[in-house]
């Protein structure tokens, strides 16, 4: 779960200050605005941005800012916020 509940949306790098993931978006150029919610992340362009070039970008800082809550190689243990967290990776959207 990203967040408890509601949404925050952030719309540069300075209101994202203190939410991390969306910080580390907005240094991908081209990102207009970040929405997240509990099992979500919604992610706007700017309109002259490539949005294959964006996509490839902004989905590998995710996985690295959720791969730490993924399982271990060779255990069968998941953290409790596996199955939330890992639904958020196939429910980002990019407009």
């Amino acid at each position: 779960m990203l967040l408890d509940s509601g949404t925050l949306e952030f719309t540069n790098l300075h209101s994202a200050q203190g939410f991390p993931l969306a910080a580390a978006l907005f240094n991908v150029s081209g990102v207009a605005r970040v929405k997240v919610g509990t099992d979500f992340i919604m992610v706007t362009k700017t309109p002259d941005t490539e949005k294959d070039a964006l996509v490839t970008a902004c989905s590998h800082i995710i996985d690295c800012h959720l791969s730490p809550l993924l399982p271990k190689e060779g255990t069968t243990a998941m953290p409790a916020l596996f199955a939330a967290e890992a639904a958020v990776l196939g429910a980002f959207l990019f407009l």
